[in-house]
């Protein structure tokens, strides 16, 4: 704990259990991260596409005909606290359950979090329904002062994505 105070990552102020839960979710993400700061930053699309990656292999998920659901939480500083698959569905739509998401980024701790789901067609512009679960993601988490950051639509290859942030596409969401 001391090294965590030291870097100001924890304070004496924080509650012991709020300190467990940062040395937890360090130990959960990786063994070998033993600070916040060896924690790593996701501030990027290319970033974000680099750790899916990662997290795809050894998770040893396919993308090929099911969409998925994937959340990154991340600290204020955009460290990556954790990977989570929320949803599993069919060729052209997955369920996606917002107190799920609410909850993890709650035990994690998480101020930020990146929602990326795949097109098994490989068409990547958002939906109507990607545009609708987008808001009511925003819309959940307003609630707990945790902010979406992007919601990234990736091709099953992992080849291409279109970013929502990037696209000017987050804060416009069109009422449908």
């Amino acid at each position: 704990m001391k090294h965590l105070s030291e870097r100001g990552m924890l304070s004496e102020r924080d509650s012991p259990l709020t300190q467990f839960a940062y040395l937890e979710l360090f130990y959960r993400l990786d063994p070998r991260f033993t600070s916040i700061a060896q924690l790593p930053i996701v501030n990027c699309e290319e970033s974000v596409m680099e750790h899916l990656k990662s997290y795809i292999q050894s998770s040893n998920i396919s993308l090929d005909c099911q969409e998925k659901f994937i959340v990154m939480f991340l600290n204020n500083r955009h460290r990556l606290l954790a990977i989570r698959t929320i949803g599993i569905g069919l060729s052209h739509a997955t369920l996606v359950d917002l107190k799920y998401i609410v909850k993890l980024a709650l035990d994690s701790g998480a101020l930020h979090i990146i929602a990326i789901h795949n097109h098994p067609s490989c068409f990547l512009e958002p939906s109507k329904e990607d545009f609708k679960i987008t808001k009511a993601i925003q819309e959940a988490l307003r609630w707990f002062d945790i902010t979406l950051v992007d919601h990234i639509i990736v091709s099953s290859d992992l080849q291409s994505s279109h970013s929502m942030a990037n696209k000017g596409q987050l804060g416009s969401i069109p009422e449908i």
